[in-house]
């Protein structure tokens, strides 16, 4: 025993003294048989995985050479499975190309009709004219026969306003327009409310006041005559009148120039009723509305109602064909029962003069 032990030094001792790098070598092999081994028993297993699958796949087509009918039912759920569908990128450039190319196709067809003769070709019709007459509605309009259609329909306001202002029948006009090139105008005309007579020629007076220069052909049995000096006149009476109740309009037979030194705008009004009416022009609307009250009182005898300076009234004496004006200044009678001359210029009174009885009336409601 004691020469192995002296044997086992005596080896120790005669083997070699490694150095660092020798140590980390052997290191390195031995890890490196260990990487070799744990790879070969790696792939071993792979080798008995993939037997393994194959003899499984063995065992499946024997199944479905026994059973059929299982294969055809997974078929048809394989078929019933909906494919994704297949998205298409977008061309950005694709929809920009596309709306140049159509802004230039309707440049360009808009260049082309704008030069062709159709720009200009225009039929106009014109309705609801009785007095007035097609030509002369067109030729008010202001269109021309070279006036674009693009040019016409952008002005139609424009072109209502004209027909109105040059035609004195027109009250109101209406410019429409149908494809492909059809204006139609449609009028609404001023009604004729009197005539003016010049020596023996009368001329109609609409209800926009103004006096058409057309010689009335064809005169109703009962019309206004209106025979004032100026167009003014005119205007202001035919704009009075149509404040005034229905009643009263109709009973106008006509309306005549009062000279008065004291009143410039005095006329005369003779009514249908055989009264006599004389009333300064602009107190017309505001005084001639009591006129009913006081001729309901004139009844047996026809008369002359004045006023111009408050209202009274000269009623023809029957057994005498002079006039009896009692009364050379009307009297106005006050809240305190007392009366005094009218001012002149006095604006509307409260009270009727008939002959020798004194009334106090209230303006027609």
């Amino acid at each position: 025993m004691v020469k192995d032990k002296e044997t086992t030094k005596d080896s120790e001792k005669d083997k070699p003294v490694l150095t660092e790098w020798q140590k980390r070598n052997q290191e390195f092999l031995k890890k490196k048989e260990q990487d070799k081994a744990e790879q070969e028993e790696a792939e071993k297993r792979l080798q008995e995985l993939r037997r393994s699958q194959f003899l499984g796949d063995k065992s499946e087509d024997d199944e479905k050479a026994s059973n059929p009918k299982k294969v055809k039912k997974s078929k048809e759920k394989i078929k019933k499975e909906p494919k994704p569908k297949k998205v298409k990128k977008k061309n950005p450039h694709r929809n920009r190309f596309v709306v140049v190319m159509t802004l230039n196709v309707v440049i360009l067809l808009f260049s082309a009709f704008m030069i062709s003769p159709l720009s200009t070709s225009k039929k106009i019709t014109v309705s609801g004219q009785h007095f007035t007459d097609e030509a002369t509605i067109q030729q008010a309009s202001g269109i021309k026969v070279d006036d674009y259609l693009f040019s016409v329909f952008i002005n139609r306001d424009q072109i209502e306003k004209s027909i109105v202002k040059n035609d004195p029948w027109v009250k109101s006009a209406k410019l429409d327009f149908e494809l492909p090139n059809h204006f139609k105008i449609k009028v609404k005309e001023n009604r004729i409310i009197a005539y003016r007579q010049q020596e023996e020629s009368y001329f109609p007076i609409l209800s926009n006041g103004l006096v058409v220069d057309e010689v009335a052909q064809d005169l109703p049995n009962h019309f206004l005559s209106v025979n004032l000096d100026t167009e003014k006149d005119v205007k202001e009476f035919i704009k009075a009148r149509q404040s005034l109740k229905k009643t009263i309009r109709r009973n106008i037979k006509s309306v005549s120039k009062e000279s008065s030194k004291s009143t410039k705008d005095l006329i005369r009004i003779s009514m249908y009723d055989g009264n006599t009416v004389l009333i300064p022009l602009s107190k017309l609307k505001e005084r001639l509305p009591y006129y009913n009250q006081v001729a309901s009182k004139m009844v047996a005898t026809p008369g002359t109602i004045d006023m111009e300076v408050g209202i009274y009234v000269a009623v023809e004496d029957v057994s005498s064909p002079e006039v009896a004006e009692e009364n050379s200044t009307p009297s106005l009678e006050l809240n305190d029962g007392s009366s005094e001359e009218a001012p002149q210029g006095e604006d509307f009174p409260q009270e009727v003069t008939n002959s020798q009885d004194t009334v106090t009336e209230s303006p027609a409601q």
